[in-house]
């Protein structure tokens, strides 16, 4: 993980969700300071559904799985950036917040968040497909049909997955039989999750029935090919930094089984969308 330190503080972005981020830049290796998205998430966030973890997790498993995110990195305040740079309301903000090192993100100027319309007109099927399958298997529960947070950056023929701080909510400390429960549903080929509610459920839906039948071919091949051991990697490197991701034997034996039967999963996907 890149560690970079937080140099400048340039307001909280207001379209950032209820945890409203910072943009700071931060200084990177080659001696520029940058501008990132900074989440600075609640102490009761991290300890309920541990938000850093997941939003580092996220990103990982997002770009092992052949989808867009951006350049990620973990955000360091130290004692002269946090007394001198922010002030009084900064301070009480970041005091509510665990004393871990911070999710950041590169700030994607420019880029606008996603429309139906500029879907349609740069997004394909499988784009589509992708992300769908992605968040079915994440159980994301933050790309819904909130058409004014869909976390879906999008220009010409390129798209960025934002926001996945609620990601795996089964392997918080104490869902076990949450687990359990999804595991039941899975080997039932159904989906314990309310995919009827994302944003491009209606979209794959509504595709002509021939198109849907290898619509989700990639993801498979992806996921049959899913890198566990760089996963297992990312997961005891942020452990070391006391960042955590809940169960993280739960976590591996879902991804290790969604591997080894990832044509039951894609198969479970199409039979939702036929």
């Amino acid at each position: 993980m890149k560690i970079y330190n937080a140099t400048r503080f340039s307001g909280e972005i207001e379209k950032g969700g209820s945890t409203k981020p910072w943009k700071v830049f931060l200084m990177e290796e080659d001696g520029v300071a940058r501008p990132y998205v900074v989440k600075i998430f609640p102490q009761k966030h991290i300890e309920q559904i541990q938000s850093t973890g997941k939003e580092i997790i996220g990103n990982v498993l997002a770009d092992e799985l052949g989808l867009y995110v951006p350049e990620m990195a973990l955000a360091r305040f130290d004692a002269d950036f946090i007394q001198y740079v922010l002030d009084d309301n900064q301070r009480e903000k970041l005091s509510k917040s665990d004393d871990c090192l911070k999710f950041a993100c590169r700030l994607q100027d420019g880029m606008p968040v996603y429309t139906q319309s500029l879907g349609k007109k740069y997004l394909k099927s499988w784009d589509f497909a992708n992300v769908f399958a992605f968040d079915c298997l994440a159980h994301n529960l933050d790309r819904g049909k909130r058409v004014d947070k869909p976390n879906i950056l999008v220009e010409d023929d390129n798209f960025l997955l934002i926001d996945h701080e609620q990601i795996l909510p089964f392997v918080n400390f104490g869902s076990e039989g949450y687990y359990k429960e999804i595991m039941t549903a899975f080997d039932n080929k159904e989906l314990k999750y309310k995919y009827q509610q994302h944003l491009f459920y209606s979209i794959l839906k509504d595709m002509r029935r021939s198109d849907k039948k290898n619509v989700f071919d990639e993801f498979e091949l992806m996921l049959r090919d899913l890198n566990i051991d760089k996963i297992k990697d990312v997961i005891k490197e942020i452990n070391h930094l006391n960042i955590e991701v809940g169960d993280n034997d739960i976590l591996i034996e879902y991804l290790c089984t969604l591997k080894k039967k990832s044509k039951q999963f894609t198969e479970t996907l199409l039979s939702h969308i036929l």
